[in-house]
Parts: C-alpha cells; sequence; structure tokens
C-alpha cells in the first residue's frame, strides 16, 4: 500500500504569507489546501472529516480579521474536529504560550517565517502524531 500524502491545510488572511508557507509545503511533498477565510476553514476541515481524508495538519496565522487561531482551534473543537495545529504568530507572548499549552497538540511558530524551519517543524509534528497513534 502507498503511503499517502499528507494533507495540510493552510489558514491566512494574507495572502503572500500564505502563498510562501502552501509553495514550501508543496516542494516538500505535502498535499496543501490554503484558504484566507477563517470560515471557509472550518467548512473544509468538517467536510474532510465528513469524507474520511481529515487533514493531518492545520497552520493558521494568529491574528485574522474575523477570528484569531485559537479562537479557530476551538470553533474546530466545537464540531469536534482535533488536527494537530501549527499557529504562526509574530509575537509569541506568555500569554499566547500560556493558551496553546491548555490546547492538545498545539505549537507555535514565531515570523518571520523560513520555509526550511517551518518545513522541518511540520515534519517533526506529523512525525510526533504518526508515532503517537496506534497503527
Amino acid at each position: 500500500m502507498g503511503k499517502m500524502r499528507q494533507r495540510i491545510l493552510v489558514v491566512d488572511d494574507e495572502e503572500s504569507a500564505r502563498m510562501s508557507v502552501e509553495l514550501a509545503l508543496t516542494m516538500a511533498g505535502y498535499k496543501v489546501l490554503g484558504t484566507s477565510d477563517v470560515e471557509d476553514a472550518i467548512v473544509k476541515a468538517i467536510e474532510a472529516r465528513d469524507n474520511n481524508n481529515p487533514f493531518d495538519l492545520l497552520i493558521t496565522d494568529f491574528k485574522m480579521p474575523k477570528l484569531t487561531g485559537l479562537e479557530l482551534i476551538d470553533q474546530l473543537s466545537n464540531h469536534d474536529i482535533e488536527i494537530p495545529t501549527l499557529i504562526i504568530t509574530g509575537f509569541a507572548d506568555d500569554q499566547l504560550v500560556d493558551e496553546l499549552s491548555q490546547r492538545n497538540s498545539v505549537e507555535y511558530y514565531e515570523k518571520p517565517m523560513d520555509p526550511d524551519t517551518l518545513v522541518s517543524q511540520v515534519q517533526q509534528i506529523i512525525k510526533q502524531k504518526r508515532t503517537g497513534e496506534i497503527e
């Protein structure tokens, strides 16, 4: 059986930032779906789960017009969707780090974004997720 390519959902209202994340991950061999809209992201995550093809990772910007990245995670939780998440933030203060630690499998990445560093962090998270699961 061939290994399925990992699916990553990228949410960022800032198009140039989102495109560079998408490009880096696509080149690293991931299947990437991007959106600039938080509500759209929730719809996509629900659809993916209902089609039995859930995302392996969510990468979201922290500050967005409608919801923060944390609020997005909580919204998904309300729909019984738990996706390992990487929040991209310009500034990780103690309060944010604290908030993140209260949620399962959420990590953060501080801007400015370096594609290689981001990709290696993504690889770590997905590897941990795989080893954490019972095959």
